[in-house]
């Protein structure tokens, strides 16, 4: 019953435009890609190569290929201006590797890697996990013989990685695990979140939000989270000065609410309103490094229910 409170006013909401969703880049198949992976030849089923090209000239960014196997997946999305190559793999343990990048002047452009990893603890009955983040420093060139992966991360990490596997903590269903973060030669841990992940063999890129020690936001910033502990909601906020402006969906809906407000000393206070100007809906809460939290008001019923939001790190 509770859910439905929350949606009961949406045909009257101002409602935008734009999502938060993944576009996948593989192939030709949508032109707002401008780089796509393209399918080389099949040696056995599902074992083939997979490269990275931009889509309209044809051209190879690296030479060398990632290789699709049946123990991993090679994938590529857009969110926003920003591509995400990733390589998921199975086994005892289960990890995604992936860099984030812009591109720009027909090359890779402010590109970050990441690493996430669960592998099971026999002896305590349970999934640990962990991984690690490298930093892109501007000026940065990779080797475009190598595999991209490959090659952006020997660039950005220095050829170490400081894996960090400890044990991990849990809210209800969600997981709260570290990653090592590397850059400049110091070394901190990045506070995530993994929801509804507790019970789940596998890593899904789309559900890790960022706590603490996230990356600085400046002018915008998306967010994936839920109200009342189990609505699941994505956020997207621009800022400026002290007034915010953006939107927010239900997962299963994704249909766009507008929201505007104002942040004011980690304060932020968001409404919605129906096209007439009445108010009514209230998001209340702090915003904190990575994480936004408060009470969700329905002005109606004056119904107020928890949220918590979380940094992408796919931003």
């Amino acid at each position: 019953m509770k859910y439905f409170i929350s949606l009961f006013f949406l045909p009257f909401l101002v409602f935008s435009e734009d999502n938060l969703e993944y576009i996948s880049c593989y192939e030709e198949y949508n032109s707002s890609c401008e780089v796509i992976l393209e399918k080389g030849a099949e040696s056995e089923i599902n074992d083939y190569p997979v490269y990275l090209k931009e889509r309209v000239t044809g051209k190879k960014i690296f030479l060398s290929p990632e290789q699709n196997t049946t123990m991993e997946g090679v994938s590529l999305y857009r969110i926003d201006n920003s591509y995400l190559l990733l390589k998921e793999y199975w086994g005892a343990g289960r990890g995604v590797n992936f860099i984030r990048f812009k591109f720009k002047d027909h090359s890779l452009d402010d590109a970050v890697v990441f690493n996430i990893e669960s592998q099971v603890d026999v002896y305590l009955k349970k999934r640990n996990w962990g991984g690690y983040y490298c930093d892109y420093s501007s000026g940065t060139s990779f080797d475009n013989s190598l595999p991209p992966l490959h090659s952006v991360f020997l660039a950005n990490c220095k050829k170490k990685n400081k894996f960090n596997l400890i044990n991990n903590d849990y809210i209800n269903n969600d997981v709260i695990f570290f990653i090592s973060h590397l850059s400049n030669n110091k070394t901190n841990l990045i506070k995530l979140i993994a929801l509804d992940s507790k019970d789940s063999n596998n890593i899904d890129f789309e559900d890790v939000g960022c706590i603490e020690n996230c990356s600085d936001i400046s002018k915008s910033g998306n967010f994936i989270g839920k109200i009342n502990k189990k609505i699941r909601v994505k956020l997207h906020l621009d800022f400026k000065a002290s007034d915010t402006y953006g939107y927010y969906y239900y997962d299963k809906f994704k249909q766009n609410i507008s929201l505007s407000g104002r942040l004011n000393n980690g304060e932020l206070i968001l409404n919605a309103y129906k096209e007439n100007g009445e108010l009514l809906e209230v998001f209340n809460g702090i915003l904190s490094d990575g994480k936004y939290s408060g009470y969700w008001i329905d002005m109606k019923t004056k119904k107020e229910y928890p949220f918590s939001f979380y940094r992408m790190i796919t931003q």
